[in-house]
C-alpha cells in the first residue's frame, strides 16, 4: 500500500511541477489575446473580451519578412547539415582509420568552442567574399554549428546497427549507397 501512496504522491508532484513550468507560457498565450489596455490593467481580469488584433498586426508588420528569412535560413542549413552530416557520421562509424579518433575529437571540440571565438574570422572571410548581411552567410554560420551536432547525434545510431545488415545487402547486390 505504501508504494501505491508513494506513486500517487510522485505523480501529483510531477503534475504540479509541470503546471508550474507551463504557467509562464499559458500567461503569454492569454496575454496575446488581450488589448494593450487589458494587459496593463490593475488588477488583471481573469475574464476579458479576447481579440485577434495582435496577430493581425503582427502579420501586417515587418515580422512577415523576418519570419520568412528565418524559415529559409533554418530549413536550408538543416537540410545541408543532414545531407553532409549523416554520411559523415556513417563514414566515421563504419570505417576505422588511424586518425578516426582525432577527427571525432576535432568535431567535438568545434562544438564545444564558444561561438564568439569565430566572430572575427567569419567577419573577415565574409567581408572578403561579400557575404556580410546575406541569408547565404547566415545559413553557412548555422551550417557550421549544426554539422557537428548532426554527426554527434547520428554516429551512435550507426554504431548500434549491426554491420551484418549492410554485408547482407552487399551480398544481395546492393551498392554502398543502397546499403547506407
Amino acid at each position: 500500500m505504501s508504494s501505491r501512496a508513494d506513486r500517487l504522491v510522485m505523480q501529483t508532484l510531477a503534475v504540479v511541477l509541470a503546471i508550474l513550468a507551463l504557467l509562464p507560457f499559458v500567461w503569454l498565450l492569454v496575454m496575446s489575446f488581450k488589448t494593450n489596455a487589458e494587459i496593463f490593467r490593475w488588477p488583471p481580469r481573469l475574464f476579458f473580451p479576447p481579440t485577434l488584433d495582435n496577430y493581425a498586426n503582427l502579420w501586417t508588420s515587418g515580422f512577415r519578412s523576418s519570419f520568412a528569412n528565418s524559415l529559409v535560413v533554418s530549413v536550408a542549413s538543416t537540410v545541408v547539415s543532414l545531407v553532409i552530416g549523416v554520411p559523415a557520421a556513417y563514414a566515421l562509424s563504419r570505417w576505422t582509420t588511424r586518425g578516426g579518433a582525432t577527427i571525432t575529437l576535432w568535431i567535438l571540440a568545434s562544438r564545444m568552442a564558444p561561438p564568439i571565438a569565430f566572430t572575427i574570422p567569419y567577419f573577415l572571410v565574409y567581408r572578403h567574399l561579400e557575404l556580410l548581411d546575406t541569408l547565404t552567410g547566415l545559413a553557412i554560420i548555422y551550417l557550421t554549428t549544426n554539422l557537428s551536432l548532426v554527426i554527434w547525434m547520428m554516429r551512435p545510431f550507426y554504431d548500434q546497427l549491426p554491420r551484418s545488415l549492410e554485408e547482407a545487402a552487399w551480398i544481395d547486390g546492393a551498392t554502398l549507397w543502397q546499403g547506407f
